[in-house]
C-alpha cells in the first residue's frame, strides 16, 4: 500500500494519489524487514525509520528527536505505524487510550494521513494455550471507533487466495466487496490479487476487441476472454459483467 502511494498508481485496482510516505517500523526487526524489502522493486517516495518501541505518553527526548528528524527528511503525506501495540503501554480497554495515541501522532504529523497497523486478538492452535492479556484486548473496538476508516485483513481458505481485505469502516463499506489477495510466502512474501489480474486481462480483451472488430456478441466476447486469461467461460462472463456493471475495486480508475 505504501508503494502504491509512493508511485501514484493503484493498490490492486484501488486508486492511489501519489505522495510521500514515512513507514515507522517499531515491531519487525530491521534485519528481517530488509530481507523482505530486497525481494521487491524499490519503492519511490517511501522512507523507512526503524526504532525501538515507544511508550506513549512517556516518549523519551531521544525518540522525539528521531521522529522529528524522520519527519523533516521524508516530509510525509502519509505515515504508516507498525504496529499500534508497540507504541504505547496503555490499557487497551481504556477508552482514553486511542485518543492519547492518535493525538500524539496528529500533533507530531499534523499534515499527514496516519495509518496504524493493528493486530486483532491472536488465536492459538492449542486450545489450552494462554493468550497474553495485552494481546487479548488489542482488538478493542475503541481503536476503530476513534479512527476515520478501518480496513480488516484476514486469512481466507480459497483455491487461489489466502487473504481478504475488507472495508469495515468507511463511506463505501456497504458497496465495496472484499478484495481477495494471495500472499506467496515461498517468494519472499510476494503479494498479488488473482481477481484484479483477471479483471485487468478481461478489460484488455474487451478494449482490444472493440478497437479491432467493433461490436461482438457477449458469447463471443466471453470466449475471447476465457481463452486470453485462462479461465472457464462462466468465470469469463462474471468478469465481463463485473466490468460492465462497475462491480469491482477501482472501476472508476479504469472506466472513468
Amino acid at each position: 500500500m505504501a508503494r502504491a502511494i509512493g508511485t501514484g498508481t493503484h493498490f490492486f485496482g484501488l486508486p492511489a494519489k501519489e505522495g510521500r510516505v514515512l513507514y515507522l517500523e517499531v515491531d519487525t526487526p530491521e534485519q528481517l524487514a530488509a530481507s523482505r524489502l530486497r525481494s521487491s522493486p524499490p519503492a519511490p517516495n517511501v522512507w523507512w525509520e526503524f526504532m525501538e518501541p515507544l511508550s506513549i505518553p512517556n516518549v523519551t527526548p531521544e525518540q522525539h528527536s528521531i521522529l522529528r528528524e524522520a519527519k523533516e527528511i521524508a516530509r510525509p503525506d502519509v505515515v504508516f505505524v507498525n504496529t499500534l501495540r508497540k507504541v504505547h503501554d496503555l490499557d487497551d480497554k481504556d477508552s482514553r487510550a486511542p485518543k492519547l495515541v492518535y493525538s500524539f501522532f496528529r500533533h507530531l504529523f499534523p499534515t499527514s494521513a496516519l495509518v496504524f497497523v493493528h493486530h486483532m486478538r491472536k488465536t492459538h492452535q492449542d486450545p489450552k494455550a494462554v493468550v497474553d492479556q495485552k494481546e487479548g484486548f488489542s482488538g478493542a473496538n475503541n481503536w476503530l471507533n476513534d479512527a476515520q476508516t478501518g480496513l480488516h485483513l484476514e486469512t481466507f481458505s480459497g483455491e487461489r487466495e489466502n487473504l481478504r481485505l475488507y472495508h469495515v469502516k468507511s463511506q463505501v463499506s456497504a458497496t465495496l466487496r472484499p478484495l481477495p489477495l494471495f500472499l506467496d510466502t515461498s517468494a519472499e512474501a510476494a503479494l498479488s490479487s488473482p481477481l484484479f489480474t483477471e479483471l485487468s486481462g478481461a478489460l484488455d480483451v474487451m478494449n482490444d476487441t472493440l478497437i479491432e472488430t467493433g461490436e461482438v456478441s457477449s458469447g463471443v466476447l466471453d470466449s475471447l476472454i476465457s481463452a486470453r486469461i485462462g479461465v472457464s467461460p462462466s468465470t469469463a462472463k462474471k468478469r465481463r459483467l463485473d466490468i460492465e456493471g462497475r462491480r469491482f475495486p477501482g472501476s472508476r480508475l479504469f472506466l472513468g
